[in-house]
């Protein structure tokens, strides 16, 4: 079999083979090519941890708490990444949405959280509550906490 036949079809097959013809006709070793360049990887992380961050906002929204700072750092990296005025790059608006996604959502359950331990804590809110309680359950607002074993003091 003969080496250099399909030179031209044979990718692996590296450009500078030896010359003389003398030498053995061995297969080289593959030219691989140079590596990319640091900077090319550099302009690409923004984006992509912008991209993931914004996912966890997304995941981490039934927390509240957790879900706003990951979406706030998401959408500081996304517009970090076009700092050097190149346009925004598809990972950078995937972060910036699912970051705004994730966000909203995480203020909708944090404000309700808020109101879950406010109708708890203060009594002229849980009195709203007994007439929706008296007619899904058939009790006050606190007999259904007594109920459940939470009592209200």
């Amino acid at each position: 079999m003969d080496y250099n036949q399909n030179e031209q079809n044979n990718r692996y097959v590296s450009s500078n083979r030896p010359t003389d013809p003398n030498m053995p006709n061995y297969p080289q070793t593959p030219d691989w090519g140079t590596p990319p360049s640091s900077g090319q990887n550099a302009n690409s992380t923004f984006p992509l941890i912008s991209m993931i961050l914004g996912i966890a906002s997304i995941v981490m929204c039934c927390t509240g708490v957790l879900s706003i700072p990951l979406a706030s750092i998401s959408i500081i990296l996304a517009v970090l990444s076009t700092r050097k005025g190149k346009s925004m790059s598809g990972m950078s608006i995937a972060g910036i949405c699912t970051s705004i996604f994730g966000m909203f959502f995480g203020l909708i359950f944090l404000i309700y959280m808020i109101f879950c331990v406010a109708l708890v804590e203060v009594p002229e809110l849980r009195s709203t509550m007994d007439p929706l309680y008296e007619q899904a359950y058939g009790m006050t607002f606190e007999e259904y906490m007594e109920y459940m074993g939470t009592p209200l003091d």
